[in-house]
């Protein structure tokens, strides 16, 4: 099977969830012997020299209201063969992706050229796909415009924070020519321009993180106005899991950690362990739980969430407080002069300190606002037991563990509340009390497989059930 994946931006050079999943599922789906072609903007971080980057003679000219853009392709091949094709226009693409910029009309304008720019490259392109797969509110447009020129093509429509649905007013069909197009009705949904509710009303499949988030789209206020149209699909949601490189996150080969190790000898992450107290100049005291923390990147989360690393720092643990260099936590800089044996900061400065962290921790708090699921996957895949919200996109990868630690695979919170938070990560350290079931919680979060190649798997299986059968 040939698949068209078409993204707003692609990791490496990008970081959006969109940008994680198509490339992350991309090359699993190569393993399974697929021909994949991602399709993205070229931004200005991607070096189209130093990655041998072919430009074609042929370009692309979008005409969107009284603007005729031209885009210049470029085409590669990655190292496990999945072929990428750029289209650049650096006028419209000089800064990189944001998921949250539809509040920004420039920013929805800029993506609607270049999902027209990619809905014409496949209209053009002589070669067969057999399903092609939009991502995100940035290439609705696309999966619409494609849908309409060929309805016999298969498409998928991946929707990620229904927060953002790429919203104009009304009057911006007439101005951007679309307003004549056969598909116009479908691009009007509650008075006003949405990508989002258009592409889901067009696509076969439509795609979300994780099976919890999927039921959800079918309800307010967890559709965010849509809930109508998810109801009004022959098909539901569905929810594929999360993943993770499963060559990256290996702590029995992991060169960045201080001592590999693996479920059968877990000897190796107890050392990690106090490798890590060392370096962020905590006491080596292997008995007591080193309880790893993201901070939250909400302002309006912080107080709370300060609130309940204070509390918790009254019981016999350790607090290493993980914070990206872009998060300012100003509400925490006296904690380390409160608690100087129990608390330590740890910027995300290398990825070698991330994998580090991850394999001395024994849990892994995640704050309410989390939307990035990966390195929870991550600390779950080193033997760090999460303590994360019902919220999280990952389906059936974190569940609620009984009181004797028999079953389960982390510590669940269904509230935001302070206090419901407490209460989760006071369970947690009275599961680390007991060594022997702690273990056996470790050994179940080890031994189960969080890579894209699982991903893939399901992915698949939704891909052929598509293009037999597309609704």
């Amino acid at each position: 099977m040939h698949i068209l994946c078409v993204s707003p931006d692609i990791a490496p050079y990008g970081a959006s969830p969109a940008a994680k999943v198509s490339s992350g599922l991309s090359h699993a789906l190569r393993h399974l012997n697929h021909d994949v072609t991602l399709l993205s903007p070229l931004y200005p971080s991607i070096n189209a020299k130093a990655l041998s980057l072919a430009r074609r003679l042929d370009s692309i000219h979008v005409t969107l209201g009284q603007h005729i853009r031209e885009f210049h392709i470029y085409d590669g091949r990655s190292a496990s063969g999945v072929t990428t094709v750029f289209l650049d226009n650096r006028s419209l693409f000089e800064r990189p992706y944001d998921p949250k910029d539809d509040s920004n009309e420039d920013c929805i304008l800029r993506m609607l050229v270049f999902a027209s720019a990619a809905a014409q490259w496949l209209n053009e392109r002589k070669e067969h796909f057999d399903l092609v797969h939009w991502h995100d509110w940035p290439m609705a447009l696309g999966a619409v415009i494609s849908k309409h020129r060929t309805a016999s093509l298969p498409t998928l429509y991946s929707v990620y924070d229904l927060q953002h649905q790429g919203r104009l007013p009304e009057i911006m069909l007439s101005a951007l020519g679309l307003s004549q197009q056969g598909y116009s009705g479908d691009l009007i949904y509650g008075g006003s321009l949405n990508l989002v509710a258009a592409a889901v009303r067009s696509s076969d499949r439509v795609l979300t993180m994780g099976a919890s988030q999927a039921t959800s789209l079918l309800s307010e206020p967890f559709a965010h106005g849509l809930s109508r149209i998810f109801k009004e699909r022959l098909s539901p949601p569905l929810g594929i899991p999360y993943g993770i490189d499963g060559g990256v996150w290996d702590p029995s080969k992991d060169r960045l950690i201080a001592f590999p190790y693996d479920v059968s000898d877990l000897s190796g992450k107890v050392r990690c362990k106090t490798a890590i107290q060392s370096l962020y100049a905590l006491p080596l005291r292997t008995e007591v739980p080193l309880l790893v923390a993201l901070m939250p990147s909400l302002e309006a989360s912080k107080p709370s969430f300060v609130e309940v690393l204070i509390a918790l720092l009254r019981n016999d643990v350790q607090i290493l407080l993980m914070q990206s260099l872009e998060v300012q936590a100003p509400y925490v800089d006296s904690l380390r002069d409160k608690f100087p044996d129990r608390f330590a900061q740890a910027p995300m400065d290398t990825e070698q300190k991330v994998h580090q962290i991850l394999a001395g921790g024994d849990l892994f708090l995640v704050p309410p606002d989390m939307e990035d699921p990966a390195l929870t996957l991550a600390a779950m895949r080193y033997g760090a037991a999460p303590i994360a919200p019902s919220t999280l996109p990952l389906g059936g990868d974190i569940v609620d563990c009984d009181v004797r630690m028999e079953t389960g695979t982390g510590f669940v919170y269904d509230e935001t509340a302070a206090a419901a938070l407490l209460a989760t990560c006071q369970r947690a350290l009275g599961a680390f009390a007991d060594p022997v079931g702690f273990r056996h919680l470790q050994a179940r979060l080890m031994k189960s497989d969080y890579s894209w190649n699982r991903v893939a798997r399901y992915y698949d299986q939704i891909a052929q059930e598509v293009t037999t059968t597309p609704s």
